[in-house]
């Protein structure tokens, strides 16, 4: 009969202990992405009735209140450091030998920036918002049928290139003999065109942002590793950055759902755009407050 020392016992149970852990982690992961899918890639016939989106909402709240508190514990050392430096930092703030950051240069830029994208991506947010009140007239794009050619019909074709170009002209001809359709119509291409320029500008400003953060760190003459003035710098700014790449990647996301016509309509803006509308603004609204606080409080220190 085999016998095992203790310390094989304890090997063999730290082993079990840490397959039983992984599979536990796997298990929540893919509980998570699954509920996740459901909940975002849910059908048109909307099964996600007020009290479960309530209840979302309201997650996403205590979400957006942990995240004051993870930045609020950030400006919090700063502001223990900088109101009364130690004798460490030779009494002054920032620490002699340590030049800040100009703020009214790159840091300016980066303010107008991300102001402006809080602009464009409020326009999209409405501009999808307004596309409830003309969807009871125009649900669906038309569509054209070769057995009845009525550009109004809903029956799904297969289509090519010259069906494509048949397509515009017929459904063109329809239009024109319908003036009252034609504007409902055009309003609706109005609304699109404005969603996609307002989303994708909002993109554009938050990448420009990213770069023009990177070459901060790049070219500042001092790193994270330069006392309490350089990791709290470091920390604030760079969290905030990691928040801009999620608000990004949020952003490109529900462009992507917008693109594959994931949403329904009739009950536009969906929770997961107007999440992301939220997040964005939130990060806008933080960086305000790292621009005031460290980057224009500690300029005006050294002057």
């Amino acid at each position: 009969m085999k016998s095992y020392s203790p310390s094989e016992s304890t090997n063999t149970q730290s082993r079990s202990a840490d397959r039983n852990s992984s599979e536990l982690s796997v298990a929540t992961v893919d509980f998570g992405t699954n509920q996740n899918r459901r909940v975002l890639n849910r059908p048109h016939g909307n099964i996600l009735n007020e009290a479960v989106e309530h209840n979302i909402m309201n997650g996403m709240i205590l979400f957006l209140a942990s995240e004051v508190m993870l930045f609020f514990s950030f400006f919090w050392a700063f502001f223990n450091t900088s109101l009364s430096p130690s004798i460490f930092f030779g009494n002054v703030w920032p620490p002699k030998g340590l030049t800040p950051v100009a703020p009214f240069e790159a840091p300016l830029l980066n303010t107008v920036l991300l102001l402006s994208s809080g602009v464009t991506v409020n326009a999209f947010y409405y501009n999808l918002k307004g596309l409830r009140s003309l969807s009871s007239y125009v649900s669906r794009p038309l569509e054209y049928n070769q057995s009845t050619k009525d550009p109004r019909s809903t029956t799904p074709v297969r289509r090519d290139d010259t069906t494509s170009v048949h397509v515009a002209e017929t459904t063109l001809r329809w239009l024109q003999k319908k003036p009252t359709t034609c504007t409902i119509y055009s309003a609706v291409m109005a609304k699109w065109q404005s969603i996609y320029a307002n989303l994708s500008w909002t993109l554009v400003f938050g990448l420009i942002f990213m770069f023009i953060q990177l070459y901060e760190f790049i070219h500042a003459n001092f790193t994270i590793s330069d006392g309490a003035f350089g990791s709290t710098f470091y920390m604030l700014t760079g969290l905030h950055g990691l928040h801009v790449c999620l608000g990004l990647a949020l952003l490109i996301y529900s462009g992507f759902r917008l693109i594959r016509g994931d949403f329904d309509l009739q009950s536009a803006p969906h929770l997961g755009v107007t999440c992301s509308v939220i997040y964005w603004h939130y990060v806008d609204l933080i960086w305000i407050l790292v621009f005031i606080l460290v980057y224009v409080g500690t300029g005006s220190a050294v002057n």
